[in-house]
């Protein structure tokens, strides 16, 4: 299971906060870093081959969706700016043969990012967990 997280550190955090903050109480960066290590919490429970299973990342984009993706089936949500982002639509995508279908692209979008995403571990997890390492909107 892999598990991407906005990077606070990062300018698109900035980017992102600012847009969140007109629609969603409590700061963002904040919620990213509780989130980064409660899920860090829960991955340090589990034995050692389901910890190793479980990668957890921060990326520096503009959130644009949500994606759980369980063997050939997506659920994706879109991040719809202007409007709350608890109320944006939830979409089933399944797995189609083709470049040129919505799981293909959705595929893809996650390859790059995987790609362009700096994986946690020991060494850098304070970095994104730390209030003083977040840009400031």
């Amino acid at each position: 299971m892999e598990v991407f997280f906005l990077n606070p550190t990062m300018e698109a955090a900035k980017v992102r906060a600012t847009e969140d903050r007109k629609n969603i109480r409590g700061q963002l960066l904040s919620r990213i870093r509780a989130s980064i290590k409660e899920v860090w919490s829960l991955r340090g429970e589990l034995d050692e081959v389901s910890r190793e299973r479980l990668t957890l990342y921060v990326y520096n984009a503009t959130a644009s969706l949500g994606l759980n993706w369980f063997d050939t089936t997506m659920y994706v949500t879109h991040y719809l700016p202007g409007i709350t982002n608890l109320t944006a639509p939830l979409l089933r995508v399944e797995y189609r043969t083709g470049s040129d279908t919505p799981y293909a692209r959705y595929e893809a979008s996650v390859n790059e990012v995987r790609r362009n995403s700096i994986q946690l571990a020991d060494d850098n997890f304070d970095l994104y967990t730390n209030e003083e390492t977040d840009v400031q909107p």
